[in-house]
């Protein structure tokens, strides 16, 4: 019976390490490899002491490398917490017909 509870302890072990990398991972790929990164140029509705209150969605005009403007949407709450600005540097992830964007790792900045 011992075994069998060692060898069970091992899988959850193995199974929530797997978890856990792949979180890491794919936060990584959606921040290092986005191809569209850019920096801020304009913040609609982020009310300005982040109490309850703001929209669902914090709206951010980013400037590409090629010079367009694309129209991206933050959680209001990422937007106070990250203190996002106008001239920040932020990377695109396009899930569905939106883009979403996020702040890098500290370092990246």
């Amino acid at each position: 019976m011992l075994v069998i509870y060692s060898l069970l302890h091992e899988i959850t072990q193995v199974f929530l390490l797997c978890i856990g990398l792949y979180v890491v991972v794919r936060g990584a790929r959606d921040i290092f490899s986005s191809n569209l990164r850019g920096t801020i140029v304009g913040i609609e509705g982020l009310s300005p002491n982040c109490g309850a209150g703001s929209a669902a969605a914090v709206i951010i005009h980013v400037r590409l490398g090629d010079g367009t403007i694309a129209k991206a949407e933050m959680s209001p709450c990422t937007a106070c917490l990250e203190r996002i600005k106008t001239g920040d540097m932020v990377a695109l992830t396009r899930s569905g017909m939106r883009l979403i964007a996020q702040r890098g790792v500290a370092w990246w900045r």
